[in-house]
This record gives C-alpha cells, structure tokens and sequence, in this order.
C-alpha cells in the first residue's frame, strides 16, 4: 500500500481512460476542453489540469462537425443540382487533403514534449492491456511509413499521433518512457494525487459493435499486446485476469480517492440499430447492424450487410455485466485493504436512459429499472429530457 497522501495533493485529479475520457467526439479529438475530465478540473476550480491539445483543421482522426460546418459555411444549408453537388464534391476533397497534410506532414504531426506529465492520460480506443503495456516508445515504433495515395484522406498514423500528444511527456528521471499506469504513479510521487479516476474497459468490447463481428478472445494470445487485436469482445475470465494486473499497478499510486466507472452495454450507445420486430418482453432485436440503414432495406436481406445478432448482443451484455462483476469486486476488496476506491454507476445510469431498449417498450423493462432522473437544471438548459438518442 503506497504512502498516505498527507495535506493538500499536488495533483487534483489524474484521468487514466479511453474514448469518452480522452475527449473524442464527432469521430475525432479536437475541443479537448469540452472532455469531462476537464469539465471536473474546471467545476473544481483547478486551473492547471494538463491535458494534450489537438488545435488543428478537423481534429484527428477526422471530425465530422468539422467537416459539415465547413460545408455550411460555403453552401449554406442545402446543396442542390449537379453543378453544385460535383462544386460540393472537390470542395470536400480539398477540405480533407488539408486536413490530412496537416496532421501527416504538418504542424499537427510534430508532436510537443512539454515539461510535464498529463494529467488527462486517457487514449481513444485502448484497452486494459493497453494501458499495461503501451508507452510512447512503443507507439511511435508502431507507425507507419506514410504512403501518398490519393484514395485514403485520412490521416495515417492518426491513433498513435494522438496517442503520443498524451503520453509523449510520460517520463521518467532518466527520460525513460512510461505506461499511463506509470505516469500515474510518477504523479503521485510528485505531491500525491487527490482523485484518481479509471473509467477503462469499454474497448474489451465494443469493437464488436464497431466491427458487427463477435469473435471471442483466446487463452493463448488474449493479452498479447499486437495479437488481441483480432478479437472484438473478452472473455470474462480474461478481462478479470487483465483487471487484476491493472488493479495490482493502481494500488501503487499515491492517490487520496480512487473512482471506478463501470462499463456501459454496447447495444446502448448508438453505435448500432436494431432491426426486426423483438419479442415485447425482450430487451433486444433479431439483428444490430449499421444505423443509417432504412429498416425495410435491411430486412429484405439482412446477410447483404455486416450484423450480428440479437443473441450475440445479449451474450456480449452478459460478458459487461461480468466485467462490471469484477471492478466491484477490486473496488470491494482495496476498500477492506484501506484505500478509498468507490464505483461510479455509469452502466446503470445509461440502461435507465435507454430509449428503444427500455423507456420505449414498458414490458421489457427488468425488475430493478426505474427511469433516472436527471437534474433539472439539465433539463431546463437543453429544453428537452435526453435520453440515449441524444
């Protein structure tokens, strides 16, 4: 057990994350100060939260808001005849070689080494293996040699350019490149840390939604760090195995207060659509496949598109809700040890928000569910009540 955290923590809050924590929106990191780790720096009233900066056309990989904002802005808000569509077309082209030039061989692919640690050690798309094993070292020996072909306008490199903006600075006394479990633990020997939050896991399954495939993970090479790619969802037992590795090194950091997220249903977030009629009692569809798909032109052939089914899709939210199982279970046992860790219910909050699978259909809803209520002050700026369609 690390030293107590004695007065005031140098360190107010250190994020270790993925997507949602790192600041991606709209397909891309770009308004870093939008992300909710800096949101809580700022409600807190802590002005030197560090977190990397992504200023640049579009953000990286590419954002959308960006890109039809850009749009608007040229051609207002309808595009119409041919004349203006083939005019929309080589607008849109000369949009996204900028953008691409900028992040491969421009200012954007320099990355800064400021003189400091992030505080924000979140990375889109990483997952508990990840966070063990990936270093700055490591990232920038995975990139490749940048090609010029003018069929791909995205920026290549764009995962590890972001990931190095994080944790290019993550160092040691000897310049020696550190995992965002390290950095963690090098901040807390830095003057503690009051509050550090893990909202890490999602990753070990939502590929599977990203990818429409469920492909279960294999003991031998499940914590590989190059071979686990070719799995879209962990087995519970290998995700508990990794919890345990990640839980062994957060025990090491000097923090005050340690908060753990659980992890959502896949199925919640938009990421996929149901289609078929589901049985009224059932919390799922036949099939989940691409969200922009018309449902007739689905269901008139559903092995056309890429999908997977509604017995994968529970199979895979029996698998979270096990994973969950087990951050209870670390957060349990390193309270019997001394040390203030506590769950933060996000999984929980989003079913009870679900629209289609839950607020929708009344009989579908499980024994526990009761709608969550949302603060009224949120209601009443946004003058609508969200839910998981917004």
């Amino acid at each position: 057990m690390p030293a107590a955290v004695d007065g005031v923590p140098r360190h107010r809050l250190v994020v270790i994350g993925d997507s949602l924590s790192h600041g991606f929106k709209n397909l891309a990191v770009s308004d870093v100060e939008l992300s909710y780790p800096a949101m809580i720096a700022g409600a807190l009233g802590w002005k030197d939260f560090k977190a990397p900066a992504y200023t640049g056309p579009g953000g990286i990989p590419l954002s959308l808001e960006w890109l039809f904002r850009q749009l608007e802005s040229k051609f207002g808000d309808e595009i119409s005849g041919l004349v203006e569509t083939a005019r929309t077309f080589a607008f849109i082209r000369s949009l996204l070689d900028k953008h691409e030039d900028f992040w491969e061989r421009g200012e954007g692919s320099r990355i800064p080494r400021p003189p400091w640690i992030n505080h924000n050690l979140s990375v889109y798309g990483w997952d508990l293996r990840d966070i063990l094993s990936r270093d700055a070292d490591r990232i920038r020996s995975s990139m490749v040699q940048l090609s010029d072909d003018p069929l791909i306008q995205l920026p290549e490199n764009a995962d590890q350019i972001a990931a190095l903006r994080v944790l290019d600075s993550a160092r040691n006394a000897l310049g020696e490149a550190l995992t965002p479990l390290e950095a963690a633990a090098h901040l807390g020997e830095d003057g503690g840390i009051e509050t550090l939050i893990m909202w890490i896991g999602s990753n070990n399954a939502l590929p599977c939604v990203l990818n429409l495939n469920v492909k279960w993970t294999r003991d031998e090479d499940y914590a590989d760090p190059v071979r686990k790619n070719r799995y879209t969802v962990w087995r519970p037992t290998h995700f508990a195995a990794e919890l345990d590795l990640v839980a062994a090194e957060v025990r090491k950091v000097r923090a005050r207060h340690v908060l753990w997220g659980t992890i959502p249903h896949v199925t919640i977030a938009p990421l996929a659509r149901g289609y078929g009629e589901r049985d009224h009692r059932s919390a799922y569809f036949p099939y989940y496949g691409r969200p922009w798909l018309d449902e007739d032109t689905f269901l008139n052939s559903p092995e056309r598109y890429p999908c997977f089914t509604g017995v994968e899709a529970r199979a895979v939210d029996r698998a979270i809700d096990q994973y969950n199982v087990a951050i209870c279970d670390q957060v349990n046992a390193a309270r019997q040890a001394g040390h203030d860790w506590r769950v933060v219910e996000v999984s929980g909050v989003l079913d009870r928000l679900a629209y289609r699978r839950y607020l929708e259909v009344e009989a579908a809803r499980p024994e526990w569910w009761e709608e969550y209520q949302l603060p009224p002050e949120l209601e009443r700026e946004l003058k609508f009540k969200p839910d998981t369609r917004f």
